[in-house]
């Protein structure tokens, strides 16, 4: 039996941090009423949450990370507010999509007159409103400082480009599919893949993937052990690689590149498993309250744009590897407000239908096996 009473007498001598006698501590009152008499209560609406970007940031030490943990809020509501729609509010967010969309319309399928007349169903007033929201959550800016020109006035502002500058890009997607198609072919052809040292990072993503769900196995080329030192490399010794002394940094790094080579697996998978062809990307929110808001990959005309249609996708997808568990709330605030919620709930519910996403219980979202293969899906990159 331990001697419990010394090890709690011990924590409370020599352990950092305030301790506070229980005779210090208030007793809860026992009605409402009371606590309202005894205790001034104000509910604050300010968003008081530190930075998760700032706490999951690379250059974030571990003290900064420490600190930040402790001003996170670990609790649950235990009932969550209702949310009250505001008719208003719908209608400003259906301008907003539109205006938005006209801005984003590629040229080369941009047809003036037809945007125009579209727009002019929503009303002068309604659009002026859509203009200044979208400036002022620095979405759009006035090209012409203000000055009314023939054709369109507004362009997308550096400040929304920015936010999809995460650590995964689009380029390492297209290296990750670039990566299957090869070991396709290799295991096809009854061989085995040899793992190149300076292979891009988009491929090394594919593969460590392929690893973790043992799709395929990981098969390391040694060189014998010889502990001679008389005879030449490469060869595994207990003497290290230093040809008789520690000077490790002028040491060969040839001498510790030893060659890998990927085999299948029983459970590996040709080609790419996702069912994009029956699952086309949506145009539009299965909720009736966004009935004709047009999401960011949706231009005017209410055709597909695929450049931000991939944008978003691999925004989301590398915050659902990286942050598992967050939501479509935790994705908007992330990406600084410059999306909205209703079309990060619809890119989402695409990806569970396809299988790159699955949600975690709740509201939260991760990444599904085969995410790392979301961008063939048939849509011109």
């Amino acid at each position: 039996l331990y001697d419990w009473d010394f090890v709690v007498d011990w924590a409370e001598k020599n352990i950092e941090g305030p301790m506070i006698a229980s005779d210090e501590i208030d007793e809860l009152p026992a009605t409402r009423k009371a606590l309202d008499y005894a205790y001034k209560i104000q509910a604050s609406f300010e968003d008081r949450e530190p930075s998760k970007d700032e706490f999951l940031a690379i250059a974030t030490t571990n003290q900064k990370r420490e600190l930040l943990h402790h001003q996170f809020p670990h609790t649950i509501l235990h009932d969550a507010v209702p949310t009250v729609h505001n008719p208003a509010v719908d209608r400003l967010m259906l301008a907003k999509s539109w205006v938005r969309a006209n801005v984003l319309t590629p040229e080369a399928s941009y047809d003036m007159n037809c945007a125009a007349s579209k727009l002019a169903t929503l009303g002068g007033e309604l659009i002026h409103n859509a203009l200044t929201a979208l400036m002022k959550e620095k979405i759009i800016v006035h090209v012409n400082k203000g000055r009314l020109t023939p054709g369109r006035n507004y362009d997308i502002a550096d400040q929304f480009l920015h936010v999809f500058k995460r650590p995964l890009e689009l380029a390492h997607f297209r290296q990750a599919l670039t990566l299957k198609s090869k070991l396709d072919a290799t295991f096809r052809a009854g061989e085995s893949y040899t793992v190149v040292g300076h292979a891009p990072d988009g491929e090394f993503l594919a593969l460590e993937n392929l690893i973790a769900n043992g799709r395929v196995r990981l098969v390391p080329h040694l060189p014998p052990i010889d502990h001679d030192h008389t005879n030449p490399a490469p060869r595994i010794s207990k003497w290290g690689f230093t040809e008789g002394n520690y000077r490790t940094v002028q040491m060969d790094r040839s001498k510790i590149h030893f060659a890998l080579s990927v085999t299948p697996s029983p459970s590996y998978t040709y080609g790419n498993p996702l069912p994009f062809t029956s699952h086309p990307p949506p145009l539009s929110h299965t909720d009736s309250r966004y009935e004709g808001m047009l999401p960011l990959w949706c231009d005017i005309h209410g055709g597909m744009m695929r450049e931000t249609w991939h944008m978003l996708l691999v925004a989301t997808l590398g915050l659902l590897a990286t942050r598992p568990g967050i939501t479509a709330t935790g994705v908007v605030r992330t990406l600084k407000g410059r999306v909205w919620e209703w079309e990060v709930e619809t890119l989402l519910e695409w990806c569970a239908e396809v299988g790159v996403a699955t949600g975690t219980g709740g509201q939260g979202w991760r990444a599904a096996e085969w995410w790392f293969l979301a961008l063939g899906d048939g849509i011109e990159m």
